[in-house]
């Protein structure tokens, strides 16, 4: 029996190390053969130099290729598939490729990158999408890929997004199996939590269409010495435990299974029009006088003393003509914005002054207030403006072919993974105007990640204020 295994960020090869001599334990007759790709000089040499001497015949020092070719932009195995797939590509961003990924990803599906791009800054799921695609077809045995990354890849942008695009497409083609929540401090260089995906494109009956999520952040001892930031390990026991978890497929303390529908959510933005009242009286004049664009006018950021005095004092004459000009304005409540700024253009031309674009903007912000019986604020083109601080995310879990009605409106569900779009509208009133509610389809609501970790409550707490499921 020959397998192969595969690490595209093998750094020092201990990862391909270990999952050798795992296999040799479990049947001594399997031949292993190991392929792994580095981008680091000195790391690809020590791999390089420790599988020369651990193999009789070098074949799998051979197969490690590098330096200076990151497996993003330049994939040196693009005609080979593997059995097992692993890595741990954490902190790994993607500057460097950005032509060359971005190149990849406008092939679609026939590149590695078809599904989505993360942000720059966190290449993990760039990985991850890069191993999918050098798994084995299931008519030739398919393939399991194991990787360790941190939280990001979890819940990290927003619906819709690059992220958000990869989970659903992992998800739709049922290839995620497994998510263990491991312990933190387990890793030298940080101490932050980290996960790992099991994914494969041979599931067993029993697990399609589920995802199974493992709780193992309290299983853990103390080390009897730390290492950097690693004070924690995983002992035999732990191990023992973790992986008949896995191998059982059953919900019980640790555990909990989903089937993968539950990952998705609709993301629905109301916005309402925006209507305010204005009026120069002394209680919003007063506003205006804190406000940063106006104390602004007397700040300089000149280095000369005589040319920023000069600058400050010219500032501070601005500030006080202004208060001056707003003093003549009529005292009266006005229901419209655009006959107050004709109010406020007329009295400026009178006093002699120019209104800078953001002492105008600030003016408008600091004599104006909420008033559903004010006429709808509309910008340059004759369309509503929306309320800004409206805007505000709902999420809700889609199970496949559910409908969702709102406002007496319902909206039409994708049988296939839960989409929706809504076509609600708002009356604004007097101008007769709507607005419409917009949606969009996530993964990993923060809902679930509480069974990955106990200990992220409030981070989960944030992330769903922020939306940042898929």
């Amino acid at each position: 029996m020959v397998r192969t295994v595969y690490d595209p960020c093998c750094g020092t090869g201990g990862m391909l190390t270990i999952a050798k001599e795992r296999i040799q334990e479990w049947n001594p007759q399997a031949e292993v053969h190991l392929f792994g790709q580095e981008v680091n000089p000195e790391t690809w040499a020590v791999c390089k130099s420790d599988l020369l001497m651990s193999s009789a015949d070098g074949r799998d020092a051979d197969n490690i290729m590098g330096p200076d070719k990151s497996t993003l932009s330049q994939d040196l195995f693009a005609d080979r598939r593997f059995d097992y797939l692993l890595a741990n590509p954490y902190g790994k961003d993607w500057k460097a490729d950005l032509e060359a990924v971005r190149d990849e990803a406008a092939r679609g599906a026939a590149g590695r990158f078809g599904a989505g791009l993360p942000r720059i800054s966190d290449g993990q799921l760039l990985f991850l999408q890069h191993m999918l695609s050098r798994m084995k077809a299931v008519d030739d045995g398919g393939s399991r890929v194991a990787i360790v990354m941190n939280g990001s890849p979890l819940f990290s942008g927003d619906a819709g997004g690059g992220e958000s695009e990869i989970r659903r497409w992992i998800l739709e083609n049922d290839w995620l199996e497994t998510i263990v929540a491991l312990p933190e401090q387990l890793f030298y260089n940080t101490g932050i939590s980290t996960y790992v995906w099991v994914l494969t494109n041979r599931k067993e009956k029993a697990r399609r269409g589920k995802v199974l999520l493992v709780d193992a952040s309290s299983l853990w001892r103390p080390m009897k010495k730390s290492l950097g930031q690693k004070r924690r390990e995983l002992g035999p026991e732990d191990i023992r435990r973790i992986v008949e978890i896995v191998d059982t497929f059953r919900e019980g303390e640790y555990a909990r299974i989903y089937p993968t529908t539950f990952f998705g959510y609709r993301k629905i933005t109301v916005e309402r029009p925006l209507r305010l009242n204005f009026q120069a009286s002394p209680e919003r004049i007063v506003r205006l006088r804190e406000d940063k664009t106006f104390q602004g006018l007397a700040t300089s950021k000149k280095r000369e003393p005589k040319a920023k005095s000069a600058e400050e004092a010219a500032g501070r004459a601005e500030q006080e003509a202004t208060l001056a000009m707003l003093e003549t304005l009529p005292s009266r409540l006005y229901m419209e914005r655009a006959e107050f700024e004709k109010a406020l253009g007329k009295a400026a031309k009178t006093s002699g002054i120019k209104l800078k674009a953001p002492v105008q903007k600030a003016i408008l912000g600091a004599l104006s207030e909420r008033d559903d019986s004010a006429a709808v604020c509309v910008d340059k083109d004759g369309n509503p403006e929306p309320t800004r601080s409206f805007g505000i995310p709902r999420m809700f879990r889609s199970p496949r072919g559910s409908t969702l009605t709102s406002n007496g409106r319902s909206g039409r569900t994708c049988p296939t993974h839960g989409s929706t779009r809504l076509s609600a509208t708002r009356r604004t009133g007097r101008s007769g105007r709507s607005v419409t509610r917009s949606t969009s389809t996530g993964i990993f609501t923060g809902s679930s990640r509480r069974v990955l970790s106990r200990r992220s409550r409030r981070t989960s707490e944030r992330s769903r204020r922020r939306s940042s499921a898929c």
